[in-house]
């Protein structure tokens, strides 16, 4: 009996990590679809600290199509299955020694992906000399690329890119500096024909 539930249990995980694997696949292509509607309507003259888009097209293309690649990695993989693909055993979970390990499972894989994947505001987040969390201009390669992840992940879930932007980006603008979140802001003003003035400090 032992052996019918634990091979039960293996299938089932077996059946979780292919969801997850179809998810990370389905994300990737729908960042390629992003990058492929968004890119041409970014001007040649939008220019981030000196860098212009025909320094970057080159490299942007190889790291769009590279997107998310590290959520395969055992650094990641396991650990994000299982905080967001659980067994039905695995959701109902209830001790709460194990609960935290997920979590902290959880916090490290996610350490790794932004510390390893540029189109993240953290990656240019150091803690400086005293102590101080401080981020780094984010260069124009990182700054559109960003951009087609987060409109990814607005296809995926029906929403609008601006809207999670003004309403909802409160983690990713506290990593940027002044002179990123003008870019970004004035990205998304071209990109998505955004007019409103807002004021991200209320």
């Amino acid at each position: 009996m032992s052996q019918v539930i634990s091979s039960n249990i293996d299938s089932e995980i077996i059946i979780k990590k292919k969801e997850y694997m179809d998810y990370i696949a389905e994300h990737r292509r729908n960042v390629y679809t992003a990058f492929q509607n968004l890119f041409p309507r970014i001007p040649r003259s939008f220019v981030v600290n000196g860098q212009c888009i025909d320094d970057i097209i080159d490299s942007l293309q190889v790291d769009i199509g590279q997107h998310d690649k590290s959520k395969y990695s055992d650094a990641e993989f396991d650990a994000y299955r299982r905080k967001f693909y659980p067994t039905s055993i695995e959701s109902k979970e209830t001790d709460e020694a194990i609960l935290k390990a997920v979590d902290e499972n959880f916090e490290k894989a996610w350490e790794n992906h932004y510390m390893t994947n540029d189109h993240h505001p953290k990656y240019w987040c150091y803690w400086n000399a005293n102590k101080n969390f401080e981020p780094k201009d984010m260069n124009l390669k990182a700054i559109i690329h960003m951009v087609c992840d987060w409109e990814a992940m607005s296809i995926k879930f029906k929403g609008k890119t601006i809207d999670w932007w003004l309403h909802k980006s409160q983690d990713e603008r506290k990593c940027m500096t002044k002179n990123t979140l003008n870019k970004v802001e004035e990205l998304l003003r071209i990109l998505f024909d955004f007019t409103e003035e807002y004021n991200y400090d209320e």
